[in-house]
């Protein structure tokens, strides 16, 4: 006879959380990743690399986001750079 652990709600929940924390940290890792490709087509590999660490530091998906809206619109490297620096 299975036991189907399923039944014993401890670990439904736990389950639960770990696909929802997974899925958040997939989101995110691909904002992160979109957010490095802008910023080397707009201001080129020096400006990732220079970013790259701190970007990659940020796990909140809405910071992310409005990084990414940021990087679209801003002017210069330096420009984004001041975004950065705001959101964190």
């Amino acid at each position: 006879m299975m036991i189907d652990l399923e039944d014993f709600p401890f670990i439904r929940e736990f389950a639960k959380k770990a696909r929802e924390e997974a899925r958040a940290e997939g989101l995110a890792e691909g904002r992160t990743d979109d957010l490095t490709k802008i910023i080397r087509i707009r201001f080129g590999q020096t400006g990732v690399q220079k970013l790259e660490e701190r970007i990659r530091a940020i796990r909140d998906e809405q910071i992310l986001s409005t990084l990414i809206e940021s990087a679209l619109t801003s002017s210069s490297l330096e420009a984004f750079q001041k975004a950065l620096a705001n959101q964190r």
